[in-house]
């Protein structure tokens, strides 16, 4: 496999890669191997969305973001320092990849989201390691926890990042719904280490207000106003809920919707073991995808293992049907797009599974 790594002779990386496969399972090396390498990842650490399929990928920060995280609670698992090495690589890669205003997004379009999971992965570096160790991440930092709070206040999910028109609520990415609690964790972690003040407040008000009206019949609906739930946006609000308990952010009723909301998960599993994309009134069709299958065995994991024993070998069953030799995770059965974001959630559900919990076992 082509790698986008320098030469072992000029830094080392073949024993360090040893080291870290004498301490993975070889199907979560594999997987790593996979996306450090060059086929969806460029140069400079940025991650790109997929490789493969009809469509190429693009470089995106959100999955990035989610790569950071990975690779740093891997590195706690394991002490293997490429992996440390890796994603401060991938960290000061996201640099550049801000708007000015310090959102995140692409095709001209800024999401409270991923600027969320950005912000996330630049709090737990610099928590990591030693104050002062990265100014350049710290400053940009700050610019995107001020943009997060800005948005979270406003309840703006996404907006035109030439015209700062506020985008319609007509897809789920682009609803300030319940997902935006994945947040939580990114701005309580900037405001801990002082780069902004006020974020726990705005936080605290979101919380408290934003999760309810979107609740329906055990599981989160993508808009107040429609009878629909897509799983992947289902499982990002039980995210946040559990940030939230963790960074004691009060959420009305949160450990019973965090339960209730992993029944359900259980309750609408494939007999494939897969979690089917879209529920409800939904105007697309239902897929078998990865993603929020890997994130509901992360949930599950978390939360009782033991209880949700059977759909949790289901789920990873079916994981490994779409798992390929170089240990890429394809999204669903019916493409041909090797998901960087569902590889890295695979990832993350194999690491809970196979080697049990860790400080931050969800990116």
């Amino acid at each position: 496999m082509h790698s986008s790594f320098p030469s072992a002779r000029a830094t080392g990386a073949a024993p360090a890669r040893r080291d870290r496969r004498a301490r993975l399972p070889a199907p979560i090396e594999r997987a790593v191997e996979w996306v450090l390498g060059a086929a969806v990842r460029d140069a400079d650490g940025v991650l790109r969305s997929w490789s493969g399929g009809a469509r190429p990928g693009f470089r995106y920060p959100e999955a990035t973001g989610f790569l950071v995280a990975v690779l740093l609670d891997l590195h706690r698992r394991t002490g293997a320092t490429e992996l440390l090495h890796e994603a401060r690589r991938s960290a000061a890669a996201l640099v550049g990849e801000a708007h000015g205003t310090g959102g995140f997004g692409r095709d001209g379009v800024l999401y409270a989201f991923d600027s969320g999971v950005c912000l996330a992965a630049w709090t737990r570096l610099l928590a990591l390691d030693p104050p002062g160790a990265h100014p350049r991440i710290a400053e940009a930092a700050r610019a995107t926890a001020l943009f997060l709070v800005d948005a979270l206040r406003a309840r703006r999910a996404a907006h035109d990042a030439a015209s700062g028109e506020r985008l319609a609520a007509q897809r789920w990415s682009v609803a300030f719904g319940p997902h935006q609690l994945k947040a939580v964790h990114a701005l309580i972690g900037a405001e801990r280490l002082g780069l902004v003040a006020g974020a726990s407040a705005a936080v605290r008000e979101w919380a408290r207000a934003g999760c309810l009206g979107h609740w329906h019949d055990g599981h989160f609906h993508w808009h107040p106003g429609r009878c629909a739930s897509y799983a992947h946006a289902h499982c990002y609000a039980l995210e946040g809920l559990r940030s939230c308990r963790r960074d004691g952010v009060d959420v009305e009723g949160g450990a019973l919707l965090s339960r209730a909301g992993a029944h359900w998960l259980a309750a609408v599993q494939d007999p494939s073991g897969a979690i089917p994309t879209w529920h409800g009134d939904a105007d697309e069709p239902a897929l078998l995808a990865a993603d929020a299958t890997a994130q509901a065995v992360r949930l599950w994991a978390v939360l009782d293992r033991d209880r949700f024993a059977a759909p949790i070998e289901r789920a990873l069953g079916f994981l490994e049907s779409l798992t390929e030799p170089s240990g890429a995770v394809r999204y669903a059965a019916s493409n041909d797009e090797r998901s960087s974001w569902a590889t890295l959630f695979t990832i993350q559900a194999m690491a809970l599974t196979r080697l049990g919990p860790s400080d931050d076992p969800i990116a």
